[in-house]
C-alpha cells in the first residue's frame, strides 16, 4: 500500500484536462467552488459510493449552485472523457468528469496529495496499456477547491451525504438574491457557450483519517471489464472490497 500524501491547506490548484466539448482547466468554472474527486469508470466500490455521495450532497446543499462536483480520472488508458461522462451522469447529471493525459492527471494529483497506481500479477506497472488486465489503487479522499483555486478542505469519502452536505454548507452559505448577477459557468475554446455560460479554455474533515485515505481495488482488472461505462453498484458500507 502507497501511503497517501499529506495535502497541502492554501495550495494553488492548477490542470489541463478536457471534457467531451474540449479543454477544461482551472479557470473553466468562473466563480465556483469545486469538489473534486479522483478515481475511474471501472471501479467497483469507492467510485460508485464516491458519486452517489456526490448526487445526495447536490441535492441536499442549500446553495448547489456555488460549487461544481468534478470527478478525474486516473485510468487514461481506458477512460475517454465521453465514457466517463456517461458514468459520472449516471448518478447526477451536474458532475463534470474530467480526463486527459497521463502526465496532466499526474501533476492534478501530485498538486492535491492523492496517490495512485497500476499492478499486473502484484506487481508495480509502470505505464499501463490497453487491454492488460491490471488493477488499479487510488487514494479516496475528496477536495474542495476554493474559487481563488487553493486548496481549502479535504474530506474522507466514507464522511457521508448527510456530514458532506453540513460541511459544505457552511463554507457556501445560502443563495445570492435574486437580481444579482449570476455567477459565470463554463467556456470552451473557440468562444463556444453552454447555456449555463461556463468557460472551457482549451477542511481537513477526516471521516475514516488521513492513514486509511488509501483504498487497494486489486479485484478489478481491466482485462475483464465489459468497457460499456455503466457503474458498479455502491457498497453499503462504503468500503473497499
Amino acid at each position: 500500500m502507497i501511503a497517501p500524501k499529506q495535502p497541502v491547506m492554501g495550495r494553488r490548484i492548477t490542470f489541463d484536462l478536457e471534457d467531451e466539448k474540449g479543454k477544461v482547466t482551472q479557470d473553466s468554472f468562473r466563480d465556483k467552488y469545486l469538489l473534486l474527486a479522483v478515481g475511474y469508470s471501472s471501479c467497483p466500490d469507492i467510485c460508485p459510493t464516491t458519486l452517489f455521495e456526490y448526487g445526495e450532497v447536490m441535492k441536499a446543499l442549500k446553495n448547489p449552485d456555488a460549487i461544481v462536483p468534478v470527478f478525474v480520472t486516473i485510468d487514461p488508458v481506458n477512460d475517454d472523457a465521453k465514457r466517463l461522462n456517461s458514468y459520472v451522469h449516471f448518478f447526477d447529471e451536474r458532475i463534470v468528469g474530467l480526463a486527459g493525459s497521463a502526465q496532466n492527471i499526474r501533476a492534478l494529483a501530485d498538486q492535491l496529495g492523492a496517490t495512485y497506481g497500476y499492478r499486473l500479477d502484484g506487481k508495480k506497472l509502470d505505464k499501463p496499456e490497453k487491454g492488460v488486465p491490471y488493477s488499479v489503487y487510488h487514494s479516496a479522499l475528496i477536495y474542495l477547491i476554493s474559487p481563488d483555486r487553493r486548496l481549502v478542505d479535504v474530506y474522507d469519502y466514507q464522511l457521508g451525504p448527510e456530514a458532506l452536505t453540513q460541511a459544505l454548507d457552511e463554507v457556501l452559505g445560502e443563495p445570492a438574491k435574486a437580481g444579482g448577477d449570476a455567477a459565470g459557468g463554463m467556456k470552451h475554446d473557440g468562444n463556444m457557450k453552454d447555456e449555463g455560460g461556463m468557460k472551457h479554455d482549451g477542511s481537513m474533515k477526516h471521516g475514516g483519517g488521513m492513514q486509511d485515505g488509501m483504498k487497494h481495488e486489486g479485484d478489478m482488472k481491466h482485462g475483464d471489464a465489459s468497457g460499456d461505462g455503466k457503474p458498479a453498484p455502491a457498497a453499503a458500507s462504503g468500503e473497499a472490497a
